[in-house]
Formats: structure tokens, sequence, C-alpha cells
């Protein structure tokens, strides 16, 4: 049966691909923006107040993190835009791309496997 735990698992696997370093603490709220996008939550501010709520922090830090584990992984230009098969320009790379389209491959994988 598929959880929240799977979900989770999946989206580690693919941020870890994309060569995000898993040491920072934006790569754990990355996880979380890509699992709460993938389950219908589009608002990146919505995503970055649901997470903050959670770890007792404010959403900016939250988004700040996020950006900063993006801009420290090696290569994640090329990588996510191996993973998903197309192009990305590298002045595209933002959170709210990043996370979209981690979560569209991740709701890929998960309901593949039914």
């Amino acid at each position: 049966m598929k959880n929240t735990q799977t979900k989770r698992l999946i989206a580690k696997n693919l941020i870890l691909k994309c060569g995000v370093p898993p040491k920072l603490v934006g790569f754990k709220y990355l996880t979380k923006a890509v699992e709460l996008y993938a389950d219908g939550e589009y608002d990146a501010m919505k995503i970055y107040k649901r997470i903050a709520a959670t770890e007792n922090i404010h959403d900016k830090s939250v988004a700040r993190d996020i950006a900063y584990a993006i801009e420290h992984s090696y290569n994640l230009c090329q990588k996510l835009s191996a993973l998903v098969g197309t192009e990305i320009p590298e002045s595209q790379i933002h959170n709210g791309l990043v996370i979209s389209y981690l979560a569209e491959e991740m709701k890929n994988i998960y309901y593949e496997t039914d």
C-alpha cells in the first residue's frame, strides 16, 4: 500500500539525482515542497507557509533555504533537464520551477507503479 513515506522516498531520490546536497536543510524543505506540490498545492507561498508552520520558522527562511540548496547543487540544470527530458536554461532555474518539475516526475513514478 502506498503512503506518504513512499512519496517522500521518491521525492528524496529525485532530488538526490539532481545533485542537491542532502546535508543542507533546504534539501529537507525541498522534499516537503515537492510532496505538497504533487498533492495539489500549487501556490509557492502557501507551500512555504505550510512547511514553516511545521518547522516553527518563517516562510521566507524556507524559501531562502530551498534557494540555497538549489544554488549549491552540482549540475542541477543539466541533471534536471535530463530527468524531465527537456532542456532547461540555467537562467530559468528557480525554486518554483525545480519544485514543479520534480513534483511532476514524482507523480509519474508514484502512479506508474500502481
